[in-house]
């Protein structure tokens, strides 16, 4: 009441005593958009994305003040004034009390909405022939052995990151959907196999660690940490889906998110260089020593004679696509040991 009357003695247009807010309580006017109700409405508090909401009190319901991303002035009813019920207060008690300027109407000024831009899955890239051993069979129907090992650097990176993920961890991480920093927590785990929710700020989304990755809505949490050392191994759909008792379509599409969860944690592609399952080898480029061009070589199983088989050779086959003539390089032998 004071600051107001200090305001209005070296204020006579009133072009500050409009700004004071302190005190002032409002009400909105306008139509329900549910059932038509027109009057006024009651204050709803904030929405999720920080803008004003408004509530009917007819049908209980509740919408923003401003639904267009551009904001809005909206015409609000002065319901209650503190400093004017001070002056009233000291009227009543016989005591002097200034006259301060009231409002029935003002106009609210609703920000316009920040546009979030979300983030985009990084594109997968085709394998590339130097992420294979051309010195092992590239087919299950080969008359060669074929040895399966495992990358246990590949398989300790994501043993990591997946325990990180499915930790109880309270910090509010940033939104996998936007990539914001403004976030919080939104409820802590109830259960030991439930994870701690988040709510972003900037795109108004609720998230978990696990949001937007590998082991979001997976239904077989049990084959998770056994699945991951077949990811280097390049063996066909087939023989995994398998071994998990599922079907191949199942692991080709847990392969591929894998792949794009690597390329989000490491976007160097160094780890996702290192899955190898169910992939299609392309052809490499060799120097032909018939057309002498480097050239792309359509490999061609193992050289192999009618009195020394494939393993003794040791000599893998290959067609060049430019002159279309056949030619061998040797490969590495495994050593005994």
């Amino acid at each position: 009441m004071r600051f107001r009357e200090l305001i209005a003695h070296h204020d006579p247009d009133a072009r500050w005593a409009s700004r004071v807010l302190l005190g002032v309580k409002y009400r909105p006017e306008g139509t329900c958009p549910h059932c038509d109700f027109h009057g006024q409405l009651l204050n709803g508090g904030f929405g999720a994305d920080g803008r004003r909401r408004a509530l009917c009190p007819h049908c209980k319901r509740g919408w923003s003040m401003a639904r267009d991303a551009e904001g809005a002035e909206i015409t609000v009813r002065v319901v209650k004034d503190l400093a004017l019920t001070a002056v009233a207060r000291r009227k009543r008690a016989g005591h002097d009390a200034p006259e301060l300027a009231s409002a029935d109407h003002a106009v609210l000024s609703v920000p316009p909405r920040t546009t979030v831009q979300l983030v985009d899955a990084p594109a997968v890239p085709a394998p590339h022939s130097g992420r294979f051993d051309f010195n092992q069979p590239l087919r299950a129907n080969s008359p060669l052995p074929r040895r399966h090992v495992e990358d246990l650097r590949l398989t300790t990176f994501l043993t990591s990151e997946i325990s990180r993920v499915f930790s109880d961890n309270t910090d509010p991480p940033r939104c996998p959907h936007c990539a914001g920093i403004d976030t919080r927590l939104s409820s802590r785990p109830r259960t030991s196999t439930t994870l701690p929710s988040f709510h972003c700020r900037g795109c108004t989304r609720y998230f978990t660690r696990a949001t937007r990755m590998p082991m979001a809505n997976m239904l077989r949490k049990d084959m998770l940490f056994a699945f991951l050392p077949w990811l280097s191994q390049h063996r066909p759909l087939t023989h995994a889906a398998a071994e998990f008792g599922t079907s191949p379509e199942v692991i080709k599409a847990r392969v591929g998110r894998f792949r794009v969860w690597l390329l989000e944690l490491d976007p160097s592609g160094q780890y996702e260089q290192r899955v190898k399952l169910g992939l299609k080898v392309p052809w490499p480029v060799l120097p032909c020593p018939h057309c002498l061009a480097e050239a792309t070589a359509r490999p061609h199983g193992f050289k192999r004679t009618r009195t020394q088989s494939a393993l003794t050779l040791g000599r893998r086959l290959f067609r060049c696509t430019g002159c279309n003539h056949f030619f061998d390089m040797p490969i590495e032998r495994p050593r005994k040991t």
